[in-house]
């Protein structure tokens, strides 16, 4: 699809001339009888559809296979290297490990529904307002409930002798 107010556009619907623009930005037209014959002028006209023709195809090909840069946030455009996601990915997975691990030493000290919970929030890194929406509950039952269990589980660690540094005051 071309631009239909495009020099292109306007050349290739005026049978009757050939449309131009000139230095200073004006459209010129030049019609049958700027030119010595018929021949001449059928010639040129045919010369200037092709010619701009090429020209739009060229900025189309350009503009459908690129992407203006301007108007995008410095974040949209910035990628991480290699190295940050890979450690990034090495990160997430100690902390997903390390989460399991405590998850399962403190099982017997939490109720299933605060087990749950705890669980999605830490280890599976879900959002109170997340998780409460699947439950069905408000986020704030969901922060008090999260909130109960830290302290249970601080209380539990007391009893075993650890201070838990996962968890603090």
């Amino acid at each position: 699809m071309f631009y239909s107010k495009s020099i292109y556009a306007l050349n290739k619907k005026d049978r009757d001339a050939i449309v131009y623009e000139d230095a200073d930005g004006s459209l010129i037209r030049l019609t049958r009888e700027n030119f010595p014959s018929e021949e001449e002028f059928l010639r040129f006209k045919a010369w200037s559809d092709e010619n701009y023709h090429d020209a739009e195809c060229e900025c189309h090909a350009y503009s459908d296979n690129t992407l203006s840069l301007e108007g995008l946030s410095e974040m949209a455009v910035a990628v991480a290297s290699v190295e940050d996601s890979f450690i990034a990915d090495i990160e997430e997975q100690n902390r997903k490990a390390i989460c399991c691990l405590l998850m399962s030493s403190i099982a017997e000290c939490l109720t299933d529904l605060q087990r749950r919970r705890m669980w999605m929030f830490c280890v599976d890194g879900v959002s109170t307002h997340a998780i409460a929406k699947k439950e069905g509950t408000s986020q704030q039952n969901i922060s008090r409930s999260i909130l109960a269990s830290k302290n249970k589980i601080r209380k539990y660690f007391e009893k075993q002798g650890v201070k838990n540094p996962f968890l603090p005051r």
